[in-house]
């Protein structure tokens, strides 16, 4: 069951990194639907990913594609120019650490 529900966690922070602009319609409603907050029940994005980056290193392909999805959109505004490059240092360093053989 952790797994299912981890893998609904990814793929609920993919969507919404995808879809930044829908997803805050989609959170309204959700919030305004269920009576809960969709971010205590599945993490905010950003959140993570400035966790990820306070931490100092990409533990896994789920943070490695968080940070992925966030850059790759140039209109973020989840990071300063600073841990932008912060982020992409750490990208990089999960990339060669975890390169196919």
């Amino acid at each position: 069951m952790s797994q299912i529900v981890a893998g609904a966690r990814e793929g609920v922070d993919d969507t919404l990194a995808m879809f930044e602009e829908l997803s805050k319609d989609f959170v309204a409603f959700y919030n305004k639907r269920t009576g809960r907050d969709f971010y205590r029940e599945f993490s905010d994005p950003a959140r993570r990913a400035k966790a990820i980056l306070k931490r100092g290193h990409i533990e896994d392909d789920t943070e490695f594609y968080l940070l992925t999805e966030i850059l790759s959109n140039v209109e973020q505004t989840v990071f300063t120019s600073r841990q932008t490059d912060k982020a992409e240092t750490m990208l990089s360093d999960y990339e060669e650490g975890h390169g196919e053989d």
